[in-house]
């Protein structure tokens, strides 16, 4: 982790991205970012979950926040962003709930339920 200062995070990036030119580095939140192998994420690991479960993407719906999560939001249909999202995010999807230290997500899962049960959609994706 960097600090806040948002120039000290980006020369902390170019440390490690110089370091490490095979890595990939996304930032899940402020004053934080992850390193991993080319390739991996969570879009890819969502290739490795439908393939398993027989089922396509726009059977899924993928919630996000973060610069993490911008790849698996394009890949699906039903992308939400969460309220407190970084503007990117907030682009990006094409839904919203509200914010994750209001419970957004846990009540558009309590929705996703409740909906499957009366054969609806969910009201947060329409």
């Amino acid at each position: 982790a960097c600090p806040e200062d948002p120039e000290h995070m980006e020369r902390c990036r170019q440390i490690v991205a110089d370091a490490a030119p095979d890595m990939r580095i996304a930032s899940p939140i402020s004053g934080w970012f992850d390193i991993m192998p080319q390739g991996v994420s969570k879009a890819a690991g969502l290739d490795v979950l439908l393939d398993a479960l027989g089922i396509t993407a726009d059977e899924v719906v993928a919630f996000g926040d973060a610069e993490n999560d911008l790849e698996i939001l394009r890949k699906v249909r039903h992308s939400v962003a969460v309220a407190n999202a970084t503007d990117e995010v907030l682009a990006t999807a094409n839904y919203r709930v509200g914010a994750v230290t209001d419970e957004g997500v846990a009540d558009a899962l309590l929705e996703i339920a409740r909906a499957t049960r009366v054969g609806e959609m969910p009201a947060f994706l329409q």
